[in-house]
């Protein structure tokens, strides 16, 4: 079992004094990652947040680029905790360039604009690899980059909604419900980078980046691992079933006698 080693005291630092993460293995160490890649990330939203903040947290380099506003102090920390940021508008020509100069030093960008947007800016998959052909593109969206709700925008509890995971939670007699968080958006960032994570793999045997394409309805259907089989194979429709497990009991949420909730399982 791999165990946390720290690096010797002659490792190299980076300008803030800190030594690269490593992991020991075999009494060989390792590096996290071979290079640090450094993600150019284009208004992600909370989608963003799970892609950037494993990036920083694994000692890489997360570059986002976001709107000119943002929101308050509050949503601004949260979006840009370990990363650098810069607010452009890929509209004007002085932002542009700078823009432009970003991929040179960057292994990924990931974009998150209903599709089509980067292409009527200029800066589509197709476009960059051509400049750049050892770039991965990330391209999150709501619907994908084809079929009829490609251009559509997307939220999180829409397509909570779409997605069939507002009918699963929630009490058997009452309405649909919405998760306590937003589990699409997260877990989207998460399923982009992993994708992406693949392609630098693939990337450092071959030399050529890739494009991946991830929705938020495809990670909404990804949820539904019983569900879609079930009633496909069985015809029965899973619905809500609060908090008891639909496949063991004793499962379910309890008071206990001092007034406190407890789940057993």
């Amino acid at each position: 079992e791999p165990r946390a080693s720290p690096p010797p005291a002659s490792a190299p630092r980076d300008q803030r004094g800190l030594a690269p993460a490593r992991l020991a293995r075999d009494q060989h160490q390792l590096p996290l990652a071979p290079a640090s890649p450094v993600g150019v990330l284009i208004e992600g939203g909370e989608l963003e947040l799970a892609f950037e903040q494993h990036l920083a947290q694994a000692g890489l380099q997360p570059t986002a680029l976001q709107r000119l506003a943002v929101g308050g102090p509050g949503g601004q920390a949260r979006l840009t905790g370990g990363k650098e940021s810069i607010a452009l508008d890929l509209k004007a020509e002085g932002d542009r360039a700078i823009f432009e100069a970003l991929p040179a030093r960057a292994d990924v960008v990931l974009e998150n604009y209903r599709g089509g947007t980067m292409e009527k800016l200029g800066y589509g998959y197709d476009t960059l690899k051509d400049k750049y052909p050892n770039l991965i593109y990330a391209a999150v969206s709501g619907f994908g980059h084809t079929g009829p709700y490609a251009k559509r925008p997307a939220y999180d509890m829409v397509v909570q909604a779409m997605g069939g995971i507002m009918d699963l939670t929630g009490e058997p007699d009452g309405s649909p419900t919405m998760t306590g968080t937003y589990i699409v958006d997260y877990s989207t960032g998460l399923y982009a980078l992993a994708g992406s994570l693949a392609a630098l793999r693939v990337r450092d045997r071959t030399g050529v980046g890739q494009h991946v394409d991830v929705a938020l309805l495809d990670t909404a259907a990804s949820f539904l691992v019983t569900a879609i089989p079930e009633y496909l194979l069985l015809g029965r429709k899973v619905t809500r079933n609060g908090n008891r497990d639909r496949f063991t009991v004793p499962v379910n949420l309890f008071r206990s006698q001092d007034q406190q909730w407890v789940y057993l399982s």
